[in-house]
């Protein structure tokens, strides 16, 4: 289902007013915060392209915004709190329902639009190239810490917690994740040979 230019920049913009609204009113909110960023891309979108196609872009635009909000947030108060391990695991399974509510709720909307088209050789060339930006960041992220925990033995400095260290590794995940899902958009948006 392909939205024009115009749709996009009314829906952008009302979920931008909408949620700010609610962020002043309410206060600081993962959710208020997740929607206004949604909608400033919405109304950006509107500006740059004259059309977006739902069944493509927009689950990934909603993934990005979601999992750079919410882990953000998580990642926050992981480190800024590291010996408060009990709160950080609450944070963790709250972080992980949102997701999930929101990812579904995405791919409901999308499916429910008669926008479930089959992936053809286009999609699934553009996966391979995104997944290799991931895996890339991925295996440096994996280096790095092992060299930084390494580094902590044999040069005898602080050694970094378990809880803090299972938190670097996860980090290094959820950026892999975002690497790959930036290189999906980039690759919908310039195409595959010219990105």
């Amino acid at each position: 289902m392909v939205v024009r230019s115009g749709t996009l920049r009314w829906l952008g913009s009302s979920l931008v007013m909408v949620n700010l609204a609610m962020l002043i009113y309410w206060g600081w909110g993962t959710l208020f915060l997740l929607g206004l960023g949604f909608g400033c891309v919405l109304c950006a979108a509107g500006w740059w392209a004259d059309a977006i196609d739902l069944s493509t872009e927009v689950p990934l635009l909603v993934s990005l915004i979601g999992v750079l909000t919410i882990f953000g947030n998580y990642f926050y108060f992981v480190f800024t709190n590291p010996d408060d391990i009990r709160a950080g695991l609450l944070q963790f399974v709250g972080a992980v329902v949102l997701l999930i509510i929101i990812e579904v709720v995405t791919y409901s909307l999308v499916a429910a639009g008669g926008s479930g088209v089959e992936t053809d050789e286009r999609d699934r060339a553009i996966r391979r190239a995104a997944s290799r930006w991931g895996y890339g960041v991925l295996v440096a992220g994996v280096w790095v810490l092992i060299g930084q925990l390494v580094l902590d033995v044999v040069f005898e400095r602080v050694v970094l917690g378990g809880y803090l260290t299972a938190n670097l590794l996860f980090l290094v995940f959820i950026t892999a994740e975002l690497v790959e899902l930036l290189a999906r958009l980039m690759y919908y948006r310039l195409g595959i040979n010219r990105a």
